[in-house]
């Protein structure tokens, strides 16, 4: 059977088993610190880099085209207004009902619950642990208003691509797509062709990234597993687990 041909999630899978063999065989060997492993890592490391930079590159165009394009489709105001209120029940309920079915799932299994050696290695893999700490600790109520704060942004590009922000951007994108239904026809059926075509080059491209999704996780998921050992994964599979459940 050949792999290439499977569909993407059992590729990404194999991809993962793979990682695991091979990382397996080389702390087996004892050959962690030889020419041909540290030549291997170095190359995964590269690969993996690659690869979330390839993502991270098409993730801002892509919601600023998709957005644009879907609420130019809306139509008129009478449809914005319908759409968006249904839009806001749905996922104010649904964002609600999920919080609360994984908060008690989570508070009753622990799945994060790991010792404190384990614990120490996970947040050394951040590139930078006092930043990786700072983000989770001190959170509280006054961060709701900052979700508020977020939604208007100074500079949109800046809060998107330097600070991954992209609540601003949604926000900017829903209200340029609605001010371009207010246009001309002439104007709006240029905006429209211009917006339609950025997406449909988007799609290709994401399409193009996602295809070397595999090699991508394989280079990603290799160099972890020889740094923090085979026990990070009790708890990653644990929380996998959860994840199918809910």
């Amino acid at each position: 059977m050949n792999p290439f041909k499977w569909k993407l999630h059992w590729q990404i899978l194999f991809a993962i088993l793979l990682a695991l063999v091979v990382s397996a065989a080389i702390k087996i060997t004892n050959t962690s610190y030889s020419g041909y492993a540290m030549g291997l890592v170095s190359t995964c490391d590269f690969i993996g880099t690659i690869f979330m930079n390839a993502l991270k590159m098409i993730i801002v165009p892509l919601i600023v085209s998709s957005i644009i394009c879907g609420i130019m489709g809306l139509g008129n105001e009478r449809n914005f207004g319908r759409m968006g209120i249904k839009i806001l029940i749905y996922y104010t309920a649904s964002g609600l009902l999920a919080v609360i079915v994984g908060l008690l799932i989570v508070n009753v299994i622990r799945p994060g619950s790991v010792s404190s050696e384990l614990a120490v290695q996970i947040i050394g893999q951040a590139q930078d642990a006092e930043e990786f700490i700072a983000k989770v600790d001190g959170r509280g109520s006054h961060d709701m208003v900052n979700i508020f704060i977020r939604m208007v942004p100074p500079n949109i590009i800046k809060a998107a691509t330097d600070n991954g922000q992209l609540l601003g951007l949604i926000v900017f994108s829903l209200l340029f797509g609605y001010f371009i239904s207010k246009l001309p026809h002439r104007q709006l059926e240029f905006q429209s062709m211009l917006w339609e075509s950025i997406q449909g080059i988007m799609m290709r491209i994401t399409n193009l990234v996602i295809k070397f999704a595999p090699i991508g996780v394989f280079g990603l998921v290799m160099p972890i597993i020889l740094q923090t050992g085979f026990e990070l994964f009790k708890p990653l599979l644990l929380f996998l687990s959860l994840l199918f459940l809910l």
